[in-house]
Parts: C-alpha cells; sequence; structure tokens
C-alpha cells in the first residue's frame, strides 16, 4: 500500500474560485459531440502495481507545491490540506477522495491513461474535493435530507422509509454537480500552476468521457455533469486561467 502525507498550515481564506453563476446549465452544442466522438486517443500504457505507484509518487510531487499554494488562497480549514493517497489494486477505471483526507486510485486507472498529465488530473481532481471541503458538505446534505423526508412522512402519515431515503439522496445530490465542477476547476488551477501541460490532461476528459456511459446533458438527480459538459466547463476553465 503506498502511503503519501503533505502537512503544512494555510493562511485564513476562502473558497470563492467562480461564483455560483458560473455553473448554469451547458448548452452540449453537436460540434462537441463530434469532436468527442472522433477524438484520437493514444492506447494506455499498462503499468504493474509498481510502476503504478511509482507514477502517482511522481505525479503527487510535482504538484504538491501547487496543491498546498491553491489551498492556502482558498480555505481557511488548515485539517483540508492534509492527504493521503492509497492505491488498490483494482481493474476500474476510479479514483475517490473519502474522510481523513484520504485518497484511493485503482490500478485501473493508472493502467487506463497514456500522458502522465491525465492522472495528474484526476490526482489534482481529488485532492480539490478536500480543498473544498465536499465530502463533508455531501455528508451534511444527506442528513438534511433525511430529515426533511422525516418531516414529509410524519406530516403525511406514510409509514415508509422509501421517503426518508430519497430525501437523503436528494440532499446527497443537491450540489454533487457543483462539486464536481469545482473540483475540475481547481484541478486546472493547480495543474496549470505546476507546468503541466493542460492540452494533454484534457485526453483524460476525453477518455473518462468515451468509456463511460453519460447524457449529451445532465438532469436534476445525476450526481455528476455529463461528460460533454464537463469537456465544456474543462474549456472554459482553461481559456480563463490561460488568459487571466
Amino acid at each position: 500500500m503506498l502511503t503519501i502525507k503533505a502537512k503544512f498550515f494555510c493562511l485564513a481564506g476562502a473558497f470563492f474560485l467562480f461564483s455560483s453563476n458560473s455553473f448554469a446549465n451547458f448548452e452540449v452544442s453537436q460540434s462537441v459531440l463530434d469532436e468527442i466522438n472522433s477524438f484520437k486517443l493514444k492506447k494506455p500504457i499498462f503499468r504493474t502495481k509498481s510502476e503504478s505507484e511509482d507514477l502517482l509518487n511522481s505525479v503527487f510531487e510535482k504538484i504538491q507545491d501547487s496543491a498546498i499554494e491553491v489551498c492556502k488562497k482558498h480555505v481557511r480549514n488548515i485539517n483540508r490540506c492534509e492527504w493521503e493517497l492509497v492505491i488498490e489494486s483494482n481493474n476500474q477505471f476510479n479514483a475517490y477522495a473519502s474522510e481523513d483526507n484520504k485518497i484511493t486510485f485503482y490500478t485501473g486507472l493508472v493502467r487506463g491513461v497514456y500522458y502522465e498529465e491525465e492522472l495528474a488530473f484526476v490526482v489534482a481532481h481529488e485532492i480539490a474535493h478536500h480543498i473544498g471541503n465536499h465530502i463533508a458538505e455531501a455528508k451534511t446534505k444527506t442528513v438534511f435530507g433525511a430529515v426533511i423526508g422525516a418531516i414529509i412522512t410524519g406530516s403525511t402519515g406514510i409509514p415508509t422509509g422509501n421517503i426518508i431515503l430519497s430525501g437523503a439522496n436528494m440532499g446527497r445530490l443537491s450540489g454533487s454537480k457543483r462539486q464536481e465542477l469545482e473540483a475540475d476547476a481547481l484541478s486546472l488551477e493547480i495543474l496549470h500552476k505546476s507546468g503541466y501541460d493542460l492540452e494533454k490532461s484534457r485526453h483524460g476528459i476525453i477518455r473518462l468521457t468515451r468509456i463511460g456511459v453519460s447524457r449529451v446533458n445532465s438532469v436534476f438527480m445525476d450526481s455528476h455533469p455529463s461528460g460533454p459538459e464537463r469537456v465544456i466547463w474543462y474549456d472554459q476553465v482553461r481559456n480563463y486561467i490561460e488568459n487571466e
């Protein structure tokens, strides 16, 4: 098991990279869909678990200073700025952030990319979830939704747990798309400061969109923006960062 920790103290700040108006619905044009479908992706490089660990270590070392800088700018709670990276043997193309500032990467993700920049985008994205306090925020909204569901159950007299469960799910999902877009934006900020090639990291978004089954546009109860929406958002944020 690979474990990497970064600890530091950060100055008081605020997490307001973009206003809430920046997370409006995207209009996915046919040209965007055509580009995604015709995009020439390089074949992923198979890596052993040891090679995957080495690459993950290398990526983290390259982005660590920039991640610290970004974290100092956006948060006041220093506990969100301590990260532990773990790699597990699993064929899924996935990674996730969890409580206690942990980020888990599956070997299937590291083996599923060609460019190092693609992996760097995912590493920075998961770090960004901690910077944005998204795990705790989602937990709070889930509890709040369940409470609302319980109140509705009590007022209607319907003896079922389905309303409570639905309330919890709606609470959990209510801000999840915004969180994903925030994490994408912060990830690009970190990568740009680290000197990574944002064109190559964009391949990762395209690859994820092509691998997954995704709607053209996300709907209310979706937990993530659709793949095409993320591509559009990526390009908008990249243009903003590179021309800032």
